[in-house]
């Protein structure tokens, strides 16, 4: 119990100077993150985002601040269901927010308006409404349709793997990951640009404020 109240007490500090609705939120970001901040004692360093887009609506809406922990993949990659922040392959003056839907070596496709990851239809109850686009790995690419058609377009904006990250035609390459908003249908995300790699990654958001309408500026 400690620790956890000195987690808090020290990522609140890192907020004395922003605004007072900053404050508030990056305060309850920290709090929600103290759990994990008591199980990972070198976790670390952390940074504070606001959240501009709806993208990651319903579980994070828009004007949340949310705690990163920019050290959490020093050791390993991100991991299924991570929320990370990255540099986002497409010209924005902010970073982006999504969910870990592949790693490095799964194979994905989609049934319905479902995907499959490893032939395992995932479970995202998360989700804000189903999916009006299709979106799969193969043949050395990331494929997605057109939203309500079932033309597919192969996804190559920013910088796509080279051949050598490849170890198979249908698999995720070596180092990049499918990231996707849980605003499905209203998201810009791995769908519209592609692949990301690890290194575009900054971190995995470990806490968030929920309280978004009580602390409006």
């Amino acid at each position: 119990m400690f620790i956890k109240r000195l987690g808090c007490m020290l990522f609140g500090a890192l907020c004395l100077a922003s605004c007072s609705a900053r404050l508030l939120k990056a305060t309850h970001a920290a709090a929600a993150a103290a759990p994990y901040v008591a199980a990972h004692p070198t976790a670390g360093p952390f940074t504070f985002y606001d959240v501009p887009a709806m993208s990651t609506a319903p579980t994070i809406k828009v004007g949340a601040v949310v705690l990163v922990d920019r050290g959490a993949y020093k050791y390993f990659g991100p991991r299924h269901g991570d929320i990370v922040i990255f540099i986002p392959p497409v010209p924005s003056a902010d970073p982006f927010i999504k969910r870990v839907i592949a790693v490095p070596g799964d194979t994905l496709t989609t049934q319905g308006h479902h995907i499959l990851v490893n032939g395992t239809i995932l479970r995202e109850p998360y989700l804000r409404e189903p999916m009006d686009y299709q979106i799969k790995i193969a043949e050395y690419g990331l494929y997605a349709t057109i939203p309500g058609t079932n033309d597919w377009q192969t996804v190559r904006i920013g910088h796509p793997p080279d051949r050598t990250a490849w170890r198979s035609a249908s698999r995720v390459p070596v180092l990049y990951y499918v990231l996707l908003g849980d605003n499905r249908n209203n998201s810009e995300d791995s769908h519209v640009f592609g692949l990301v790699s690890r290194l575009d990654i900054v971190g995995k958001m470990v806490g968030y404020c929920k309280l978004v309408d009580r602390y409006k500026s």
